[in-house]
Parts: C-alpha cells; structure tokens; sequence
C-alpha cells in the first residue's frame, strides 16, 4: 500500500496464491527501517510468527515504531483530522465540472430526489 500496488501478482487466481505463499514480498531501497520491518513481520509465511498473531492480537501491530506517531485513540474517536480534507476543499464542484468538460465527458448528474434513500437509511 505504501507503493500504491500489491505486494503480490499473479495472472490467475492460483499463481497469486502461489507467489504469496512462496516468494518474499518486494522491499524498495527507499523504504525506512521501520516500514521495511514491518511489511516482513505482517507478510511472514509462518502465521505463528506473525506480527498480530501472538495472545497480545492487533497491540503489537500498533506498538511497532512504524505507527510511532500514531495516537490511536485519536483515531478511533475520528478526532484525527483527514491529511485529505484541505485539498477536497480547495477542489470545488464547479472545478471538477470544468475539467470534466475540458476532457469532453460527461458531467455528473445530481438527481433531484434520491430513490434509493429508504434502502439506505441505515446504511
């Protein structure tokens, strides 16, 4: 994820399960210590060695130095502001219908009334 793609490929269903059960996940030079040591401790072919598997679960994966600066506290009451939301602001509607016209798409359609709204209503 760190990369945008998949540590494994396969070209079928069981190559993919193949590579992920043999072959070592890719680690780029670029990487840091901590996010190199925890992609091969979460990616570990041996599940009983496995970062999270141990009695202590999902603690040792949020105690490992890459999540150091992590409050997850914070985070679980969503008080962690989105590292996403100032560029969503700065995009308006009127930007997006722009560029969507300079591509000569179509634009999005906004119905006037939601058919769908009762389906959802607990979604």
């Amino acid at each position: 994820m760190n990369t945008g793609n998949p540590p494994f490929k396969g070209q079928s269903e069981d190559l993919l399960f193949k590579a992920i059960c043999r072959k070592r996940p890719p680690i780029r030079k670029k990487f840091s210590v901590d996010l190199k040591h925890i992609i091969l401790r979460l990616l570990q072919k041996n599940p009983t060695k496995r970062l999270g598997s141990s009695a202590r679960g999902s603690t040792d994966v949020k105690e490992h130095l890459w999540f150091d600066e992590i409050d997850f506290d914070i985070l679980y009451t969503q008080q962690l502001p989105s590292p996403f939301y100032e560029n969503v602001l700065r995009k308006s509607l009127s930007d997006y219908r722009r560029e969507v016209l300079q591509r000569n798409e179509k634009p999005l359609v906004i119905a006037e009334e939601d058919d769908y709204i009762e389906m959802f209503k607990d979604f």
